[in-house]
């Protein structure tokens, strides 16, 4: 799965838990930031 916009990454977040390969891409370093919560107990 591929993810042009990833905002907060809640796509990357399902494609993580159905355990499929992902990548996502996010110009606004705030959003990467911010998303890294989804990831955090995985």
């Amino acid at each position: 799965m591929v993810s042009p916009f990833a905002g907060s990454n809640t796509t990357g977040f399902v494609a993580q838990m159905l355990q499929r390969r992902w990548i996502s891409f996010e110009i606004n370093e705030d959003y990467i930031i911010g998303s890294r919560y989804r990831f955090e107990d995985l």
